[in-house]
């Protein structure tokens, strides 16, 4: 099945192949984890290495998308298997040099704080409200009388 997978990103000539492999490159990291370290570092990891380094480097041609994943998922199997292992599993001068190249660069990049749930509307903080209501009955704007079913009869009455 790996082989196939790889084999299919070798493709270039349909619009769609730049997905095809940012997609790849995005569940890799989690297939690696699924096999295991020894596994994937014994079977799978140099089958991908050159498509993958390829892949990374900014000027293969590839769409910024599958660039990107590209980098993501060499920074993610070099902390599985190891910066050292993984380095010394490229084999050319330029699959080297990409690779300082990406993981200088994510080490330079700003870090987001951590959330432990995730909110549509970005980090805590980021949104300021006035307060938080308590209860529903507190951020009600109407009066209770305008809702109890008697409060039309109080006004009919008065009429």
């Amino acid at each position: 099945l790996m082989t196939e997978l790889i084999d299919v990103c070798r493709v270039k000539h349909f619009p769609q192949s730049d997905d095809l492999r940012a997609t790849l490159w995005k569940q890799l990291p989690v297939m690696a984890k699924a096999l295991g370290k020894q596994r994937f570092k014994r079977h799978y990891l140099q089958m991908f290495l050159d498509q993958l380094m390829s892949n990374a480097d900014s000027r293969s041609g590839g769409s910024q998308l599958s660039v990107h994943a590209a980098s993501q998922c060499v920074q993610e199997l070099a902390s599985l298997v190891g910066q050292g292992i993984f380095r010394g599993r490229l084999e050319d001068m330029w699959q080297q040099e990409t690779f300082d190249r990406i993981m200088q660069e994510r080490q330079n990049a700003p870090r987001m704080p951590h959330m432990d749930t995730f909110s549509p509307f970005g980090p805590p903080g980021l949104i300021q409200t006035r307060s938080t209501p308590s209860s529903f009955a507190d951020a009600n704007p109407f009066p209770t009388s305008l809702h109890s079913p008697h409060a039309g009869n109080a006004f009919v009455k008065s009429l």
